[in-house]
């Protein structure tokens, strides 16, 4: 008799199969896709934020996204982005394209922005940034080296629109970045956002974000107005319009080169919250990060105690606390006016004057280049207190800033309102104390003091010499009220910490839809960045219906005339036709 086979096992290992084959089709399905690795060539200004945002980038997208990355910046900067990259993703496998950088041709215009007033350095600002612009869209042989590395696609300066102007001179498909500097006149004249002046307040003005009165909103109004015409003079016959005749470039935001996305390194957390349009999509601040160790140096500075009279004006009891607990060593201000703009020395004179009046109360870290602190140690020399004990003021040419602003001896930032600055401030929780030097740093720092996190301090009055309200700015954030300014702060830390998404994560997701649509085109913009200026704020529309209900007015008019004209003519046949028999009557009775 043969032996028959039990099936059960067979069919428990069929079950078992198809319930590992549904388990990875689940597991698969519950992954979301990632693009396929590619090349992508990033190319920002020859600034040192920028560079640093878009080191920032970088490498996320080498972490995330596993993409080839070839950095395209200028020779004196080369050394600056290898640093960046280093210092973020050691290992990392970034390759790199040189080009010039005439820096003379700008350099007086670089150190007159933070001077000028509005109007100006809006005029110095497009100066600057047309020169920078033509050594990269201009440069026939960098053109050529950036083709033969065959980029998927190009990742450009947002504020410089290199995304725009390369792809439309090499056909690679492009995204732009915008590091922050550009803010909501950049998103509204080229990218169909919308900057309402009834709750957004114009570049220049300081009114509140949480709400203006109606003679500020009358006056935003205005402000906002004069900045578009102006922005619009400049983008038809300043010198960026003439470098995009120049090479037959199309005005950014138009054209079938224009790029699809515009990824912004920000977040509503820091500034007006306004509509923006389908193509912009903010990342959340890619530069701050846990603060790193500090060099040794450095550390230990910032967890001393102050000099001799500070220790014992804090303690009371020399260098030992009660119960000879060693005393609490004073809060530190950190002080930097940025990377771009050097600070004038008619800001130096009243920083100086606020660092001598806070002597004994806080401790002051400066970074300051070699021609800002020399102007400030001649002030602090100049001045009765003169030059603080070392222990009290350090003075150094650079720092890293993100690991100083979480340390916890760190008490108040000072800053020119820029956008990384600020990003890293509010990340750490570190209140600010704003001194906006150039246009579109005063809106951020005033957000930041509308809403407890800051104080703001104007540059007029600094150069006009008065320290007063400076010193009145720091002595409110760190001497009398440091604790409602931390909790405030601590706020908006934790606003931006809250992402379930990285901003590295976000930005290797939306480069890999960038990539997987590189012939798209831009249907992801509005169909107003077409329209002209006139029609999008339905000017036509309105002129149109005053037309028509003139029209309107003076047809009924005619009509009601005419009316009365008929009217008039039947009563008066009336009256004669009675006259007439009345006459009659008379002369039968006669």
């Amino acid at each position: 008799m043969a032996a028959t086979r039990n099936p059960l096992p067979r069919r428990r290992h069929a079950a078992g199969l198809a319930a590992l084959g549904l388990l990875l089709a689940l597991a698969a399905a519950s992954c979301p896709l990632r693009a396929a690795a590619a090349r992508v060539a990033l190319v920002p200004l020859s600034s040192d934020s920028h560079i640093a945002a878009f080191t920032a980038l970088s490498t996320e997208l080498e972490k995330h996204g596993g993409h080839e990355i070839v950095m395209v910046v200028s020779n004196e900067m080369l050394d600056a982005a290898r640093a960046a990259a280093d210092a973020r993703s050691p290992g990392n496998r970034h390759a790199y394209i040189t080009y010039p950088l005439r820096f003379d041709l700008f350099a007086d215009d670089m150190a007159r922005i933070a001077k000028a007033n509005f109007i100006l350095s809006m005029f110095y600002g497009y100066r600057i940034l047309a020169a920078m612009m033509e050594s990269v869209v201009g440069n026939a042989d960098l053109l050529s080296q950036i083709t033969a590395a065959s980029p998927d696609l190009i990742v450009g300066d947002a504020v410089g629109a290199y995304g725009h102007s390369l792809s439309s001179r090499t056909g690679i498909p492009a995204v732009e970045f915008d590091v922050g500097t550009s803010s909501g006149m950049l998103h509204s004249g080229v990218y169909g956002g919308q900057l309402n002046p009834a709750y957004v307040p114009a570049p220049g003005t300081f009114y509140p974000s949480t709400g203006m009165t109606l003679p500020q909103r009358c006056a935003n109004t205005a402000s906002m107005v004069a900045a578009k015409v102006l922005n619009y003079a400049h983008s038809k016959w300043g010198p960026i319009a003439a470098l995009a005749r120049r090479h037959n470039l199309s005005r950014p935001g138009l054209g079938p080169s224009r790029p699809l996305l515009l990824l912004v390194n920000f977040d509503f957390a820091l500034e007006p919250a306004r509509p923006v349009a389908p193509n912009t999509h903010y990342l959340g601040p890619l530069m701050p990060r846990p603060a790193a160790p500090l060099p040794e140096d450095l550390r230990a500075w910032l967890e001393g105690g102050g000099d001799g009279a500070a220790s014992e004006a804090a303690s009371g009891a020399g260098a030992r606390g009660e119960k000879g607990r060693p005393a609490k060593p004073l809060p530190v201000v950190y002080v930097s006016f940025g990377a771009s703009f050097l600070a004038p020395d008619s800001v130096m004179r009243p920083l100086a004057a606020a660092i001598s009046a806070l002597a004994g109360r806080a401790r002051f870290l400066v970074r300051a280049r070699e021609q800002e602190a020399a102007a400030l140690l001649a002030a602090l020399d100049a001045s009765p207190g003169g030059r603080p004990a070392a222990a009290g003021l350090l003075v150094v040419p650079r720092v890293p800033q993100n690991d100083v602003l979480g340390h916890p001896s760190v008490a108040a930032f000072v800053t020119q309102g820029g956008y990384l600055s600020v990003q890293e401030a509010a990340y750490h929780g570190v209140p600010i104390v704003g001194v906006p030097l150039t246009l579109g740093q005063g809106e951020l720092v005033q957000h930041a003091a509308d809403h407890g996190r800051g104080a703001v301090v104007r540059k007029e009055a600094l150069a006009a010499g008065d320290a007063a309200p400076l010193i009145a700015a720091l002595e409110e954030v760190v001497v009398l009220r440091p604790e409602a300014y931390r909790r405030q702060a601590a706020i908006t830390a934790q606003r931006l910490r809250a992402h379930p998404r990285s901003p590295g994560q976000r930005a290797a997701d939306l480069v890999g839809y960038a990539l997987a649509m590189p012939r798209a085109g831009s249907f992801l913009h509005t169909q107003g960045q077409d329209m002209r200026w006139f029609q999008v704020i339905l000017a036509d529309v309105l002129a149109a219906y005053a037309a028509a209900a003139i029209g309107g007015f003076f047809a009924a008019r005619a009509a009601l005339r005419a009316l009365r004209g008929r009217g008039g003519g039947a009563a008066r046949q009336g009256a004669a036709g009675s006259g007439g028999a009345e006459r009659r009557k008379a002369g039968k009775r006669e």
